[in-house]
């Protein structure tokens, strides 16, 4: 999994000499990374992307507030099933882990 992490790490380096845009806008970086990975939106699909729907980050977030707030109140209605609930913590750990090592040393601004 490191290996992907660190490719994933080189795309968004290349993308962000090639395509300066992208170190202000999130969307368009993830645009770039999704169709190097091979997912082509056609132009309305990417207008929309850029500018109407809600950010994955966003309903990420929101799915985990939801979720967290449901297990404090003792509610399993809107809970993963355990097995994905075990594979989340699991990919928290390690990404934890990951970025709790020191980064290289960036270029002062």
């Amino acid at each position: 999994m490191s290996q992907d992490f660190q490719a994933l790490e080189n795309k968004i380096t290349y993308f962000f000499s090639m395509f300066p845009e992208t170190k202000n806008n999130d969307r368009l970086l993830m645009l770039k990374v999704w169709e190097s990975e091979g997912l082509h939106l056609i132009e309305p699909q990417q207008k929309l992307f850029l500018h109407s729907v809600s950010s994955p980050e966003l309903i990420r977030r929101l799915r985990q507030r939801i979720q967290q707030t449901a297990r404090e109140q003792g509610n399993t209605t809107y809970l993963p099933s355990a097995e994905v609930a075990q594979e989340r913590e699991r990919k928290e750990a390690w990404m934890r882990g990951l970025f709790a090592t020191k980064p290289k040393e960036a270029t002062p601004l």
